[in-house]
């Protein structure tokens, strides 16, 4: 990793913002990912906050697969996710934004949408057969943010839930019957 991601990632907010003035903020690096990415891992917000005053692109995506090697052994994700059983594709394309969900960083979250972090609307991220039962519906759907309201339900996080609807990410659930029902109308 650059130096100016190691920082973002261990949360050294003033070394990210002297490194700022060096280099490009944006940059990905040879292991495929911003230093925003790196900095939503651990949810400091003074770092984040300095990545955004640096012109950090918050809509930047990265490739799953990389961020899952260079950071996910140092972290644990699937130990401590309650979505544990949401497997994302290694060809997946991931915002800072999905990241802060992960990780339930609702003030990241927060910060994120503020300086203009866009609702994810592609659905080709997810195995959809190793995800529960009960969220598949809302997982299919193409509205914006059904992903992260999708985790939001699946890690039983109102606050993220309300908060995500509050900055407009919606979910419609298509169900379509496709049997007849055999239900007695008397």
């Amino acid at each position: 990793m650059l130096p100016i991601q190691i920082a973002s990632y261990r949360a050294w907010a003033d070394m990210v913002q002297m490194l700022a003035a060096y280099v490009n903020v944006n940059f990905y690096g040879v292991v495929g990912f911003s230093a925003l990415h790196a900095a939503c891992v651990p949810g400091d917000i003074t770092t984040v906050q300095v990545l955004i005053d640096n012109k950090a692109d918050v809509n930047k995506t990265a490739n799953w697969g990389h961020v899952i090697y260079a950071i996910d052994r140092y972290t644990e994700y699937q130990r401590r996710s309650k979505a544990k059983q949401i497997i994302f594709s290694e060809k997946a394309e991931i915002s800072p934004l999905l990241i802060a969900c992960l990780y339930k960083h609702k003030s990241i979250v927060e910060l994120l949408l503020k300086n203009g972090a866009c609702l994810p609307t592609h659905i080709d991220i997810i195995d959809i057969e190793t995800v529960p039962e009960c969220i598949r519906p809302m997982i299919r759907c193409r509205s914006p943010g059904s992903l992260l309201l999708a985790l939001a339900s699946a890690n039983n996080d109102n606050d993220m839930f309300n908060l995500l609807e509050r900055y407009g990410a919606k979910y419609v659930v298509d169900v379509k019957v496709r049997y007849p029902l055999d239900i007695p109308l008397d």
